[in-house]
């Protein structure tokens, strides 16, 4: 909470003290990782430089691919939304810190195992719909480095935590996503008891990368 509350007094004081100097006060721009991602999508952002110190910048992304097979997913489609708060430093090429907070939503088709305990059946690649929510929020550092008159290109990285649920809408009564066991190839012992939902499902650490093409108006 103390590092949140130092970052806040930082964008009060750039709001008070700092002033915008012959300086463009709005940005667009697009997200070129947005089309290498796995799941492949178009991103837009914008930004509103508030004086010298403080911009506010946000982001929409539209995933409309899986380009790359991940998990047996099909049909995906989402949105993602990003939301900074930015501090500038005083530098010959723009650098600055951010606290980043994002949301994305998305659908797809799943085809996993599901076991019924009660009849001892299984489903083999049992398609679902499902849904998947991630929240997350990360520290960021970055950097603008001009290309032409008002052309910028844009780098980020940072790092920080994700929650992220999926919800499987049409699973039949009775059946479970199947255990997935692992066994150790020398002795056959078994080494874990996994499964898909708890393995898409939890918190974890990542580190959000950022490659943008800018135009200031």
């Amino acid at each position: 909470m103390k590092v949140l509350y130092s970052f806040f007094f930082l964008l009060f004081t750039a709001h008070t003290n700092g002033q915008v100097k012959e300086m463009s006060k709005f940005s667009i721009g697009t997200n070129l990782f947005s089309l290498a991602e796995p799941h492949t999508g178009i991103g837009v952002c914008a930004g509103y430089r508030i004086n010298d110190k403080l911009a506010l910048w946000s982001e929409f992304t539209y995933f409309f691919n899986a380009k790359y097979i991940i998990n047996t997913w099909e049909n995906f489609k989402g949105v993602r939304i990003i939301a900074q708060p930015r501090y500038y430093f005083k530098t010959k090429k723009p650098t600055f810190v951010a606290l980043e907070y994002r949301l994305k939503t998305s659908d797809f088709i799943s085809k996993l195992n599901y076991y019924n305990t009660n009849i001892d059946d299984t489903l083999l690649n049992f398609s679902t719909n499902e849904r998947q929510q991630i929240i997350a929020g990360a520290a960021l550092w970055g950097k603008q480095i001009k290309l032409r008159e008002r052309f910028f290109v844009e780098f980020t990285v940072g790092f920080g935590a994700r929650i992220r649920k999926i919800k499987r809408q049409n699973i039949p009564t009775g059946y479970e996503d199947y255990k997935s066991l692992i066994y150790n190839p020398l002795d056959g012992s078994k080494l874990i008891t996994d499964s898909y939902f708890e393995r898409e499902n939890g918190t974890a650490w990542y580190v959000p990368l950022g490659l943008r093409v800018l135009f200031k108006l």
